[in-house]
């Protein structure tokens, strides 16, 4: 009924679990002036890739698409949300974005004295495994209780018992190790499973994801 096509590892390392990570308190997020989100993949990375078959026909799902989908939709969210925040996309369309180019994207924004940036890393996840489901978190600091509880609360809210929270997990991603900065990668669920791969591929799951995700930063930022 669905396969697993390929998994492609392009854009991060494999994880080294015991990373040692930072802590981040009450005077970091009030000093975020710029959210940069960043659509994993792009161009000739597609990122997972699984096929399912619905009604009768055979679907294809890219990461790269998805992830995107969602970003500019959370990027139009934020920009409303918080017009005192620079919110910023590391690729608009179907373009190929290098590590090295991320990072310097990431690492050369300007900020103003005492001004920090944060990152939200945008993916969806794959598993040989298809019936692992629901989303996950990782983060280069150590994450408060005030982070997880408005993580759990707005996808709540967004999805019920649709998306599963697989939790916050204690791994050292390419990304997360080299952004000078308070950097989150989110893994939105399991291309591979076919509910999953369903809610995210719909309109409504790609606006309740970027709501869920809008919701939760705003709530970090302003919550202190």
């Amino acid at each position: 009924m669905h396969k697993f096509i390929f998994f492609l590892l392009l854009t991060m390392t494999f994880p080294l679990i015991g990373a040692e990570n930072r802590h981040i308190g009450p005077q970091t997020w009030n000093r975020v002036s710029t959210i940069i989100i960043d659509p994993a993949h792009g161009g000739r990375d597609s990122g997972v890739v699984a096929e399912h078959l619905m009604d009768g026909e055979s679907l294809r799902f890219l990461e790269k698409t998805i992830v995107l989908d969602i970003a500019q939709i959370l990027k139009e969210h934020l920009e409303e949300a918080l017009p005192d925040k620079r919110i910023t996309l590391t690729r608009e369309d179907d373009v190929f974005v290098s590590l090295e180019d991320r990072m310097e994207f990431f690492n050369s924004v300007p900020l103003g004295l005492d001004e920090t940036a944060v990152l939200i890393s945008i993916h969806t996840n794959g598993s040989f495994n298809m019936n692992r489901r629901g989303y996950e978190l990782f983060a280069n600091f150590e994450a408060d209780s005030l982070f997880t509880e408005k993580l759990n609360l707005e996808f709540t809210n967004a999805f019920g018992n649709d998306l599963p929270f697989l939790g916050i997990k204690n791994m050292d991603y390419y990304v997360l190790r080299n952004a000078q900065m308070p950097a989150i990668f989110i893994e939105m669920g399991h291309l591979t499973s076919i509910e999953d791969a369903q809610l995210l591929y719909s309109a409504y799951g790609i606006e309740k994801s970027a709501v869920a995700l809008a919701r939760w930063i705003y709530a970090l930022v302003t919550a202190y």
